[in-house]
This record gives C-alpha cells, sequence and structure tokens, in this order.
C-alpha cells in the first residue's frame, strides 16, 4: 500500500472540535449501569403478530429467530426478519404530518428499559458516551420516541450496506442503556425491503401508519429509493443519513446527509488516487441493475463532471451486471484505454470478483470505491489487500484514533459488538442516530416538555449549525439556505486490511 500525503483543500466550516467525552451519564437520574447489569435485564421486542417475546439477556444484540429481532442483526440479514425494537412503554402517537423547511432545488446545501432496567445506581463501569439532551433531572421515563429505519439488508446490496442495520441498532442500545435522549428512550424499528419497490414502499408505510415513527434513520435503500422518498414525502417525515450517493439526497429536503455529501465525498479519493499514481485518465464501471448506477457517469463525466473539476481526462466507461461471474473483458478493455485511476460502482462481491480478474491480466490500477459499497469481508481478501483501494467517506474513518465520536462509537462497539469486525457502515448507521440526537439537544425544552413528533425533530434539524457530532464529520449546517457540503475522508484498504492514512482530516474538493 502507497503512503499517503494529504492534499491542501478548502474548509467550508470552522475546524472540528471533539468536545469533552463524558462517560457513565444517563438521561433519568443521572444513573449509571454496570455491563453485568444492562445484560441482566429481561429485554423483551414485539414480535411480528404485535405480541412481546423475551431475547435471552446473555446476547442483548441478538436477532430474534422468525420474529422483529432484538438489536444488531448480521449484515446482510436473511429475508423476513423485518424489525428491531428497543423501549421503554410505548403509547400510540406521534405527528408525522410536520412540512419540511425548504431547500434549494440543488439539494439541502426492542423491547423495554422499564422497571427491570435500574433508572439509579451506583455501578462504576465506562460505558459508551452518548450525546443526550437533557441528561439528569428527570422527574420520570417518558414516551419513547419511535424511530425507523429501512434498508435493502438482503439480496443483490445487503453484502454491502448490512452494516446500517447493526449501526443504527447499535446506536439505539447505547442510547436507552445511558437513559434516552431527553429522558425518552429509543424505539427502534428495523425492516427489509430486499430491493423490491413494492415491499419498500410497504415497508414504509407501515412505519409511519401502524409503528408511528416520527423520523429515519441510517435509510439503506439505493436502488428502490423512489418508492421510500414517495412515502415519506406524502407524510412529511424526515430520513437522517445512510447510503447518500442517490441523487435524490441532493434533492429531497426531507433527505439529510450526516457528514459530507455522498458523490463529492467518493471524488476526493478520485483526487487523492490520481495525486498518489501521478496518472490522468480517470475511468468507471458502473452496474447496470438500477438507475443509480448510470447516475455515476453523468456525475463524473462532462464538461462539468468530477473528473474534468478534478483535472482528469474521462477516458472510459463500461457497464456490467453485480451477478456477471467474469469481469476480464472489462478489465482488458480499461486496460486498453490506459487508466490510471478506476472506479468500479458495485457490491461488494463485485468489487472483489474484478480486483481478482484484472489482477489475472497484470492490471493494477488505482482503485477507488465509496465505502457504502464496501463491507468488511473485503477487507480480508487477498487479492484487494495485495492491491490497495481508496474507499471515500462521509464521516470519519471507523479505523482512525482521536475525537469523542469516535471514542464513544468504539466503546459501544466494544460492548455490545464484542468481536465483531466493524465498517464504516456501521459507523455511518450510528452517526445518524448522533445526528438526530444532536438535533434534539437544539430543542431540548420542547424534546423534555412532552412526546418528541416529527415537527420537533425538523425544528431542531434546522437549528443544527456547524455541527461534527463530537469530530465524526466535517462542520454540518443543516438550514434551508445551506451549500452542499463537498468534502470527505479518506479511508483505504491495504496489506493489514482497513486503514486511515490520512486519520481524520477532511479532504475538500
Amino acid at each position: 500500500m502507497k503512503s499517503w500525503i494529504a492534499p491542501s483543500c478548502r474548509r467550508t466550516g470552522r475546524a472540528a472540535t471533539a468536545l469533552a467525552l463524558v462517560l457513565g451519564l444517563a438521561a433519568c437520574g443521572g444513573s449509571r449501569l454496570s455491563s453485568d447489569e444492562i445484560r441482566a435485564a429481561n429485554l423483551s421486542y414485539p414480535s411480528n403478530d404485535g405480541s412481546l417475546g423475551t431475547v435471552a439477556p446473555a446476547d442483548p444484540l441478538a436477532p430474534v429467530a422468525g420474529g422483529e429481532s432484538a438489536q444488531a442483526p448480521a449484515p446482510a440479514a436473511a429475508p423476513g426478519a423485518p424489525s428491531s425494537s428497543v423501549t421503554g412503554s410505548v403509547k400510540a402517537g406521534g405527528a408525522n404530518g410536520a412540512a419540511a423547511p425548504a431547500r434549494p432545488s440543488s439539494g439541502p446545501p426492542t423491547g423495554s428499559s422499564t422497571s427491570k432496567v435500574p433508572t439509579t445506581g451506583t455501578g462504576t463501569s465506562t460505558r459508551a458516551a452518548v450525546p443526550i439532551v437533557g441528561s439528569s433531572g428527570c422527574a420520570r421515563q417518558l414516551e419513547p420516541i419511535r424511530i425507523g429505519q429501512n434498508g435493502s439488508f438482503s439480496g443483490l446490496v445487503g453484502n454491502s450496506i448490512g452494516g446500517l442495520r447493526t449501526g443504527a441498532a447499535l446506536w439505539a442500545k447505547a442510547v436507552n442503556a445511558a437513559g434516552g435522549i431527553a429522558c425518552h428512550p429509543i424505539q427502534l424499528f428495523q425492516t427489509d425491503d430486499q430491493s423490491n419497490p413494492t415491499k419498500a414502499a410497504t415497508n414504509v408505510k407501515d412505519l409511519i401508519q401502524n409503528k408511528k415513527v416520527v423520523a429515519l434513520i441510517g435509510l439503506g435503500s439505493p436502488i428502490v429509493i423512489a418508492s421510500v422518498r414517495a412515502e415519506l414525502d406524502k407524510a412529511g417525515i424526515p430520513a437522517i443519513g445512510g447510503t447518500q450517493v442517490e441523487l435524490d439526497w441532493e434533492q429531497d429536503p426531507l433527505l439529510y446527509n450526516v457528514g459530507g455529501w455522498g458523490f463529492p465525498s467518493m471524488a476526493v479519493v478520485v483526487k487523492q488516487a490520481a495525486i498518489n499514481s501521478g496518472g490522468k485518465k480517470f475511468g468507471l464501471m458502473h452496474c447496470v441493475e438500477a438507475t443509480l448506477c448510470t447516475t455515476f457517469k453523468d456525475k463524473f463525466s462532462g464538461a462539468k463532471g468530477y473528473a474534468a473539476r478534478l483535472g482528469l481526462d474521462f477516458a472510459f466507461s463500461q457497464s456490467f451486471s453485480l451477478t456477471q461471474s467474469s469481469f476480464t473483458s472489462a478489465c482488458q478493455n480499461a486496460k486498453a484505454a490506459g487508466v490510471d485511476v478506476l472506479f468500479p460502482v458495485s457490491d461488494a462481491s463485485a468489487f472483489q470478483r474484478l480486483v481478482r480478474d484484472c489482477a489475472a491480466i497484470n492490471y493494477k490500477p488505482a482503485y477507488v470505491s465509496g465505502s457504502i459499497a464496501l463491507s468488511a469481508p473485503v477487507a480480508v481478501d487477498p487479492n484487494v489487500r495485495s492491491h490497495g483501494v481508496l474507499v471515500g467517506a462521509p464521516v470519519a474513518p471507523f479505523v482512525s484514533s482521536g475525537g469523542a465520536g469516535l471514542a464513544a462509537f468504539n466503546a459501544a462497539a466494544k460492548q455490545y459488538l464484542g468481536q465483531q469486525p466493524l465498517d464504516q457502515n456501521i459507523l455511518m448507521g450510528w452517526a445518524s442516530g448522533q445526528l438526530l440526537a444532536k438535533a434534539l439537544a437544539q430543542v431540548g425544552a420542547e424534546a423534555r416538555g412532552g412526546a418528541v413528533t416529527t415537527a420537533v425533530i425538523l425544528k431542531g434539524l434546522s437549528k443544527v449549525k456547524g455541527e461534527t457530532l463530537d469530530g465524526l464529520t466535517p462542520p454540518m449546517t443543516l438550514a434551508s439556505n445551506s451549500a452542499p457540503l463537498e468534502c470527505g475522508y479518506v479511508l483505504a484498504i491495504g496489506t493489514t486490511g482497513y486503514e486511515a492514512p490520512i486519520g481524520r482530516k477532511v479532504v475538500c474538493l
């Protein structure tokens, strides 16, 4: 793996500053729960028929077979495990019809923690520090905040983006262990659309109409986002963070990017790869399974495309199927075109096959990809490791160090995920929840005063300014007149797996 030298970049906000890491605060009574106390709690989760099932306390993040999964399912979950629930006592309700603030057309700039989980205590173990609204002074636990998540967690793209599901469930678990947000526990419902547009629409409609969710986090439906977006827009429900590579994230005021915007965060590593390789010819291979795939070609080609903006020659483009077994012909064509920097727009499995077949004909370009496309197994692939790949990320590399935001994530992952391999998508799922928490911190009095509705969440989001999630992102401002955040981070896969070659340094176009 080559050594990396960070390019100079233009910062679009104040420098990211890590806030002090506060350990062990709980939102209802300032309690500290030890690991054993949390694991010993009897956590119950709604099953598909609406009844309550019980999760074995030995593994609080294990899925419930045949029902709504408990916390964090494995990343490419099998079909038929529609949702996760982490809550306190539940009342039906939630005002979902609030109007979203207008933005420019170019883009926006389970179970219960009931009395069986103590709300006071003297445990002294350190737990994940989660930014909490109103971390003390709660006279009682308030109504749960019902949050939804939908994604293509099985099927063609499930092996790439499944970490979003794990990350969101991890966040909900950590927040509830710390007492919730503004005295409210989080109830998270997770659904799998299997990249089926009809199922996606049905899932989201059910989340809104029956589960009464007031927002979505970690949205992961890159192929069927049009169906998801239609239901969200109809109900006025925001989605916070997720794949962020679809044009919808630049166009819809109800879709809130977490960190750098999707395409710019990937253009950042194209820029870095060109600098490292000294090459000027850029090539793109894109899948044919969805409109999203060809969107990449539109974004990087042409006089105003990212390749031209970076001073590169868009020298090659070829389509392929995610299911094809051989990429030898495509590799030969890219090699003949003299491509120096190659961006395969694919899922994780196809990416691995492509690198293998290109290496077989001794073609070794500087590979780039987006973090949403690659999962933990790619980082142990010997072909990928031996050649290396730069990965663009909207949020800080999960393998980097420093900052209270990463410290909180790592503490929670260590406690609740154990030895499960991490990837950037798990961190993105977590960060999506963190942005919701930060938004509610902007409206703390309202959040503590009663039910947290969609209107309260939208109000909080509109007040977010210069927010870095304690060092996880470039400074974010979510007001209606905010400019696109054309920045990102450089993640890499090298001979030892995932690397953060320039740490948490923000790179901007």
